[in-house]
């Protein structure tokens, strides 16, 4: 996590409970207790940090339609997607700001391309609402992102589809982190054409999860 005060990354503990093999409550270093509650179909319904966030969750059947997350004294964000089968293709993100005097409302849209069922290309346009008009203005450009895998087991498969969702929703780029192995390398090529890339060494148990 990123520590505010030095502005340089630490170490963080994240801490997750389950009651009869269901996820119910995150415990982290930087935004405290989140717990986890579910509908009638066990798909997760609403995540509450208390002072700190609320998400809620729509479902079309038992697929995922649409994240409201409103984050305390900030913003409220809607996210809908789009599946094909069970492939996230597209996700588009509406933020009103509310601790700014004026009007502010931000979008984004992602779309995803998959290789051998895992995500391979995600392309994100970025874009800001007329406050008179109240249409969306995409900015010129897109940020695409590349990743390539290793053929070893992603530990966040574990986890509520919709969990690794929400947090995708928050943070766009990190859409990989739904596939079934873990990233070695990301090429992120900027709205100006700046390109950076990231590698990582990755380590793993005697099950050949992601440690």
């Amino acid at each position: 996590s990123l520590n505010e005060d030095t502005g340089d990354y630490e170490d963080g503990t994240t801490v997750l409970t389950y009651q009869n093999n269901k996820l119910i409550s995150v415990s982290d270093d930087t935004s405290g207790l989140m717990t986890v509650e579910y509908n009638s179909a066990n798909k997760i319904s609403k995540m509450v940090s208390p002072g700190v966030l609320t998400a809620e969750f729509v479902y079309s059947g038992t697929t995922l339609s649409t994240i409201t997350t409103t984050i305390t004294g900030l913003s409220t964000s809607v996210t809908n997607y789009t599946f094909l089968g069970s492939k996230m293709v597209k996700s588009i993100t509406t933020t009103d700001y509310t601790f700014l005097p004026i009007p502010f409302k931000s979008y984004t849209e992602d779309t995803y391309e998959y290789q051998n069922n895992t995500m391979a290309k995600n392309t994100t346009k970025i874009g800001l609402f007329d406050p008179v008009s109240g249409e969306v203005i995409i900015n010129p450009g897109s940020v695409v992102s590349v990743f390539e895998y290793d053929t070893k087991k992603n530990p966040f498969t574990l986890l509520p589809l919709e969990y690794t969702l929400f947090y995708a929703s928050i943070s766009p780029q990190t859409g990989f982190i739904n596939s079934r192995n873990n990233p070695t390398k990301s090429t992120v090529t900027d709205q100006d054409g700046i390109t950076k890339i990231t590698v990582a060494t990755n380590e793993y148990d005697t099950k050949d999860y992601l440690t």
